[in-house]
C-alpha cells in the first residue's frame, strides 16, 4: 500500500471539505444521503459546499453550512491543538485513518532524531544503500516540507 505524507494548509481544508462530506455521508449501498439533522439531509449541505468558491471561502462560510468548525480546522494529533498548517500521514485510499503532525511538533520529533551526533541512524542499522524505517520516514518528511516553502515552513528551525 502507498503511504501519503503531505503538508495540509487551512487552504487545502477548506477546497476538500465537500468531498469529504461525501465520504462521510453519502452510502452507496443504499445508493443516497443520510440525515444529519432534523431539517436537512447530507445531500442538500453537499450541495451547498459544492456552490462555495473554494478559492476564497473562509472557514466561516464552510461552518454557516455544516454548523461547526471541525471540518476545516487542522487538528494536531501530537499536541492536540488546532495548527496549520500540518502534515498528513495516511496509507492511500484511507483518508479517515489519517493522522496529522503539526509542524511544531515535527520540528521537535526531527530534534530528536537528530540527537546523536556520532551515528547517522540512532539505532545504528543504516548503511550507505540501506535506511532503516525511521529513518526512511524522518527523511521523507524533512524533504516534504523543505519542498513545499522552505521560508513559511521551517520545520528545523534553522
Amino acid at each position: 500500500m502507498k503511504k501519503e505524507i503531505r503538508l495540509v494548509t487551512a487552504r487545502d481544508m477548506i477546497e476538500g471539505v465537500a468531498e469529504k462530506w461525501k465520504r462521510a455521508y453519502y452510502s452507496h449501498q443504499y445508493n443516497g444521503w443520510s440525515r444529519v439533522g432534523r431539517q436537512e439531509d447530507a445531500g442538500d449541505m453537499h450541495d451547498k459546499l459544492l456552490m462555495l468558491d473554494t478559492a476564497t471561502a473562509t472557514a466561516e462560510d464552510v461552518e454557516a453550512i455544516i454548523g461547526n468548525a471541525g471540518w476545516t480546522a487542522c487538528f494536531c494529533d501530537v499536541c492536540c491543538q488546532e495548527k496549520a498548517p500540518c502534515i498528513k500521514f495516511a496509507s492511500e485510499g484511507q483518508d479517515f485513518h489519517s493522522i496529522h503532525i503539526c509542524c511544531d511538533c515535527i520540528r521537535e520529533a526531527a530534534a530528536m532524531a537528530e540527537e546523536p551526533a556520532e551515528a547517522e541512524c540512532p539505532d545504528g542499522y543504516c548503511r550507505d544503500d540501506y535506511l532503516c524505517p525511521i529513518c526512511e520516514l524522518r527523511q521523507e518528511i524533512l524533504s516534504e516540507i523543505g519542498d513545499e516553502n522552505p521560508a513559511d515552513y521551517d520545520v528545523l528551525g534553522t
